[in-house]
């Protein structure tokens, strides 16, 4: 559980207080111009973990892209949290057309094994399947050669994993 604030463009703040600790809790801000914008986030007690933002655009036609997602992040977080009912109806009020998943570099970097990566991965495709049928496109982004320092296993093997998953 934690208690923060937010603020955009240097706004006035509004806190935030989320509900109970491990359930995905949201923020919505809405009225803002199609330009780029920048949010302060401040947690003022309890930890906060961030998911990443959502950003649409409801007052023009097209094409929306949504960035759900923190640095750091390994598949073994996603796996759980995708089979959560919260974020089943986060998602399912989003009706994505695509979902990209790169996932994989921060896996290897915290020596977390291409079967845990493997396994953990196929959980997050497979719920993704389940909540949306035939109606999603699922595209796995293998994950870049990291820098030699944070490389445990070959790339090569996590490149395998995600063409087998797909």
């Amino acid at each position: 559980s934690a208690s923060y604030r937010v603020r955009v463009d240097g706004g006035s703040w509004t806190t935030v207080s989320t509900t109970s600790s491990n359930t995905l809790n949201t923020y919505t801000r809405t009225g803002l111009s199609s330009a780029a914008h920048k949010v302060d986030v401040e947690v003022l007690s309890g930890a906060l973990n961030l998911y990443g933002g959502v950003f649409s655009s409801t007052s023009a036609t097209g094409t929306s892209f949504f960035k759900i997602g923190h640095t750091g992040s390994r598949t073994r977080e996603w796996k759980d949290l995708v089979r959560s009912t919260i974020w089943k109806s986060q998602m399912s009020a989003i009706d994505p057309d695509v979902v990209f998943l790169h996932l994989g570099l921060n896996d290897n970097a915290a020596s977390a094994g291409i079967a845990s990566y493997t396994a953990n991965l196929d959980t997050i495709v497979s719920a993704l399947q389940s909540y949306f049928s035939d109606s999603v496109s699922i595209v796995i982004v293998a994950p870049v050669e990291p820098v030699s320092s944070s490389r445990i296993e070959p790339s090569l093997y996590y490149r395998n994993a995600c063409a087998k998953i797909s």
